[in-house]
């Protein structure tokens, strides 16, 4: 379900103006005609029915008269009682496939994506990268509906972050977080079994590797903080497959953990 993500407030409680480049990208992309309603999300996350209108000279979306404010946005009434936080750490690769892989992040609902400079990255950063990988998360959460407000975290390695997460150790205590890296070694613990002796988690850390993969030293270091190497049998997966497959994998795990405990 398409929806559009607003970037003003919403004045006297029924318009929100927007700028000629969103006019654009509600005719060219999302294919809104005038006068034809969508569900906008509000920058309080809640989403209302509002329709395209043209007043002295100003394009607006208008609130449709007798809409009422969802709570809870596309995905939630099917998420909400699994609701699960996924970040994503993904060693950065090359633009076109990085680019790729944060759109599909955000069409899966993952709540934060932090691009990591790995031990094997061979791309250098830049703020205009940032910039565009800001406008790839909106645009692909208006084009799938996600409720969740994916977040971008700056730049850093595998030892800045483990830093960070040190210092916010017990607000971090207060979910179960189950952390988790890809690797190629097939005799480590299975997703089933580390899920089992874990418990269900509140929160989800998945580390992927770019093209050379994660680093000895990274490995270990992630292992040290508590993260666990986890192998998907399956062929050999490029970063960008490795990572929606990754993401898919476990989503799905966490949200069918009770049925789990069940075949126990």
């Amino acid at each position: 379900m398409r929806q559009f993500i607003a970037s003003e407030q919403l004045t006297e409680n029924t318009i929100i103006a927007i700028s000629e480049k969103e006019v654009r990208y509600l005719k060219n992309v999302l294919r809104l005609k005038p006068g034809e309603s969508i569900d906008v999300r509000l920058l309080d996350g809640s989403l209302l029915e509002m329709s395209l209108v043209k007043e002295n000279n100003q394009w607006l979306l208008q609130k449709v008269l007798g809409a009422k404010k969802k709570e809870k946005g596309v995905l939630a009434n099917s998420l909400d009682t699994e609701a699960i936080e996924i970040h994503l750490l993904q060693c950065e690769i090359k633009p076109q496939k990085m680019d790729l892989i944060i759109r599909q992040a955000a069409e899966c609902g993952v709540k934060k994506i932090l691009p990591i400079k790995g031990d094997f990255s061979q791309v250098a950063f830049s703020e205009k990268k940032h910039e565009r990988w800001l406008k790839i998360i909106k645009e692909a959460r208006q084009q799938s509906g996600s409720a969740i407000a994916t977040e971008l975290a700056e730049k850093m390695t595998f030892d800045e972050y483990l830093a960070k997460e040190e210092k916010n150790v017990e607000s971090i205590k207060k979910k179960l977080a189950f952390k988790c890296y890809l690797s190629e070694n097939k005799r480590v613990d299975s997703l089933f079994s580390l899920l089992m002796k874990k418990g269900k988690p509140d929160i989800v850390h998945i580390a992927v590797g770019c093209e050379g993969g994660i680093s000895k030293r990274e490995a270990e270091l992630l292992e040290k903080s508590g993260f666990s190497p986890l192998h998907l049998p399956t062929n050999i997966l490029r970063s960008e497959t490795a990572a929606l497959y990754g993401l898919a994998v476990l989503q799905n795990a966490v949200m069918e953990y009770r049925s789990w405990q069940r075949q126990e």
